[in-house]
């Protein structure tokens, strides 16, 4: 039987991690252990980023390297979008800055 069992392990098929605040450098790389420790129990993982206030261009460059086969952004602000589409950019917020001249 398994009553002697010390090690069981149970992987899911599909995670979320919601994401708050502000996505930096530094915020990032302890985003990267949860999402490396996530990713050992579940086969897909969703990055939730409906409430993030503030990225900047390493957060930008972390959201690209996680997003991929295993791992997908939703609810992803406009502000982020903008940014992750034009990967030049220094720092984006939603804020309200007027992008439209």
């Amino acid at each position: 039987g398994t009553e002697g069992c010390g090690l069981c392990l149970h992987v899911c098929e599909e995670s979320v991690l919601q994401i708050d605040g502000w996505i930096t450098g530094p915020q990032g790389a302890l985003v990267q252990t949860e999402i490396v420790r996530l990713l050992e129990q579940t086969q897909h993982l969703i990055l939730d980023l409906k409430g993030v206030r503030f990225l900047d261009e390493a957060g930008a460059a972390h959201l690209r390297h996680w997003s991929g086969e295993r791992v997908t952004l939703q609810h992803v602000p406009p502000f982020i979008r903008a940014l992750l589409d034009r990967p030049g950019t220094q720092s984006a917020n939603g804020e309200g800055e007027d992008r439209c001249g």
